[in-house]
């Protein structure tokens, strides 16, 4: 039995390995490693309700009651600058030194800046509570916004970095004995891929350390069987995603018409549906979801 196990990254991904690790009886001593003075919280709201105001930092606040009873010997403010492979050791910008039997890579990643912004006022970046809080002050006295990437985030108010990351197999190990990752720091295997591949969302970060933890204490559990998901709010239309696509796999929209953006369309490789786009379509698109974790025949 791993009797220490240190956790750096101490938000969902992090949080989620932590109650995980108790979910077994597992009674180990638990690090939990955070860069950030906050304690965990979501990040999806911060470029959405937390940016326009309409929800404060209580209500992102990922901790529960039942969280207490994790007994977590939290290092928050603490930034990780190294591990020491055969010792599982991982150091601190302090100097400080963490030891631990097991080790969770949950470091999440950071937003890219454009170069020679660095000094600029005005010129910000979206990942963390506080950049939201400094973005936010800005927007209320700002009249025009630039916004510099085209992803979820992008188009949700700003960038983020896109590939690379911990490399893991399906059970999420690294190559390095009793270490593994997860989250948006882990690029994992993904046979349905044929590579290995970051999946930067929410539901990600909250299923994944199920299987981290099983492969860290050496369960023997199966890697869980969970279908990438994500989903973003713009203007006023709910976008949601399930599955993995490929280049070459057939299109066809069955619900409404792209139109009236107002969709639904299933992605199918070799006649079979691998994955489905939603738009303003939640109640259709969590049946294609369920069908596909579940891979039941499709539906007519």
């Amino acid at each position: 039995m791993t009797a220490a196990v240190a956790i750096v990254g101490a938000s969902l991904a992090g949080l989620s390995a932590a109650r995980a690790l108790r979910a077994p009886s597992y009674d180990g001593r638990i690090v939990v490693i955070g860069d950030e003075q906050h304690a965990p919280y979501d990040r999806p709201p911060l470029s959405k309700e937390f940016l326009a105001g309409t929800c404060s930092r209580e209500d992102v606040a990922l901790g529960t009651a039942a969280d207490e009873a994790l007994d977590l010997d939290w290092r928050l403010g603490s930034t990780a600058v190294g591990l020491h492979r055969d010792t599982r050791s991982v150091r601190l910008a302090d100097g400080g030194e963490v030891r631990a039997d097991g080790v969770v890579l949950a470091t999440g990643a950071r937003a890219r800046r454009l170069p020679g912004t660095e000094s600029l006022a005005g010129v910000h970046v979206l990942r963390s509570l506080d950049d939201a809080v400094a973005l936010r002050a800005d927007l209320l006295a700002a009249e025009h916004l630039v916004v510099i990437g085209a992803g979820f985030i992008g188009a949700e108010v700003a960038s983020t970095a896109l590939d690379h990351g911990v490399l893991t197999d399906e059970r999420c190990a690294t190559n390095v004995p009793g270490v593994v990752a997860v989250g948006d720091c882990a690029a994992t295997w993904s046979p349905e891929s044929g590579r290995a591949v970051r999946v930067e969302h929410w539901t990600h970060a909250l299923e994944r350390p199920t299987t981290a933890v099983a492969t860290l204490l050496g369960t023997g559990q199966q890697p869980a069987t969970t279908l990438p998901y994500s989903w973003s709010e713009q203007y006023g239309r709910r976008i949601q995603f399930a599955g993995t696509r490929r280049d070459g796999d057939q299109v066809r929209v069955v619900e409404g018409t792209c139109a009236d953006r107002s969709f639904l369309a299933v992605y199918e490789r070799d006649g079979r549906p691998v994955a489905v786009l939603g738009v303003d379509q939640p109640h259709l698109f969590t049946r294609w979801r369920w069908q596909l974790r579940s891979a039941e025949p499709a539906l007519p």
